[in-house]
């Protein structure tokens, strides 16, 4: 299935069209849902994350690596639940403040990783 035919899809069914991934029948499904998602919000998250790192004295290369990283944790649990967004007027609205505050996190996570790398390294 191409990416192309869920592009004009509402962002709560593309959603629940990624959470059908574990589903072995609508793998193909959940894979172009996804893809329609992440063309969905990505120019937008990629520029809240150059914000985010700019204030933090990082590059757009970091930036888009933290937006790389907040897709593939949305990946892993795409689990976005409407009912706790506060701020947001719409759906839309609600899962992009959801991706910030992924990236928030992720920026944290890429800072920790920068300061304390990990000691396995592999060639031990």
């Amino acid at each position: 299935m191409d990416w192309k035919q869920l592009e004009n899809e509402t962002t709560e069914d593309l959603i629940q069209y990624i959470q059908w991934k574990v589903q072995p029948e609508y793998k193909d499904v959940s894979d172009a849902a996804f893809v329609a998602f992440c063309f969905r919000f990505r120019s937008d998250l990629i520029k809240k994350c150059e914000i985010i790192c700019q204030r933090h004295k990082h590059d757009v290369d970091v930036a888009k690596e933290i937006a790389c990283r907040v897709f593939q944790k949305f990946w892993l649990n795409p689990n976005y639940d409407d009912n706790k967004r506060k701020m947001a007027q719409t759906f839309d609205e609600g899962v992009k403040f959801y991706l910030y505050g992924i990236a928030n996190y992720e920026l944290i996570n890429f800072y920790r990783e920068q300061k304390n790398p990990n000691p396995y390294t592999g060639d031990e």
